[in-house]
């Protein structure tokens, strides 16, 4: 048994794998909350909001992977995460294209995915919207149990390795080709909450009504803003970000 307390123990586990999210970010315009994050038709925007200063950092992508990580001789203009900072993910608001069991399929229910980062990176919440629904999901004290419930899997030989294993042949005889890192992890992240017990029922109805509760049931706090607009978010001007920058000083936002 360990000697050390929940609090770290998870803070050792989730700063082990820290997640980098690298320059170069595009800068948009303050954001009051995470209702009012850039969205776009067709394509995902992730990035990070800090609620203390109103920083707004991201990139719109067309498919579902990660900001690209930071290379090693790059590290002096990695972004730090400051205060709050929340990881964001936004997700395509027409979604008539997706193939079914995409999770793209229902944009007003979080990433899978996004909901392991949460559980697995030294991120206190991740934000979401939809076209209807944005919500708000943060760690707290009660999570912290999942957390490690999460670790001990992950460690264990005939549990996640096994399945990290597995998981990687299965995408390769799917796809008829050798699986991106990113679709690795995707599968394996599903495949980790449905053993910490978040496993969402198939029908799109009970899908939208249950995924609240089971995610309070693993010890999440969740705020849900409801019937939602899309808004217009411009990129900020280069004076803009240097004016910004004066001001944030201690924020560590870099102009490129």
């Amino acid at each position: 048994m360990s000697r050390k307390s929940l609090h770290e123990q998870v803070a050792a586990f989730t700063n082990a794998t820290r997640l980098s999210i690298a320059h170069p970010l595009n800068r948009y315009k303050a954001s009051s909350s995470f209702v009012n994050l850039p969205r776009h038709a067709n394509m995902h925007w992730r990035g990070l909001l800090q609620p203390r200063s109103g920083a707004v950092n991201g990139l719109f992508e067309v498919d579902e992977r990660l900001l690209p990580p930071v290379p090693a001789s790059g590290r002096k203009s990695e972004f730090e995460p400051y205060d709050d900072a929340i990881l964001c993910h936004c997700k395509p608001l027409n979604d008539c294209w997706e193939n079914i069991g995409s999770e793209n399929r229902y944009p007003d229910i979080p990433d899978r995915w996004d909901i392991y980062l949460l559980m697995r990176h030294q991120y206190d919440a991740i934000a979401f919207t939809g076209k209807n629904r944005a919500a708000i999901i943060r760690r707290t004290d009660a999570t912290y149990r999942t957390i490690l419930k999460l670790r001990d899997w992950e460690a264990d030989p005939a549990g996640g390795l096994y399945r990290r294993t597995r998981v990687k042949s299965q995408l390769r005889r799917r796809l008829g080709r050798n699986p991106y890192p990113y679709e690795i992890e995707r599968a394996h992240a599903k495949t980790a909450l449905t053993h910490l017990g978040y496993k969402l029922p198939g029908k799109p109805k009970p899908r939208h009504d249950d995924w609240p509760k089971r995610l309070r049931d693993l010890g999440f706090e969740i705020e849900i803003a409801k019937d939602i607009k899309p808004t217009r978010h411009v990129s900020m001007t280069i004076k803009q970000q240097r004016d910004y920058q004066e001001r944030y000083p201690e924020r560590g936002i870099l102009i490129l």
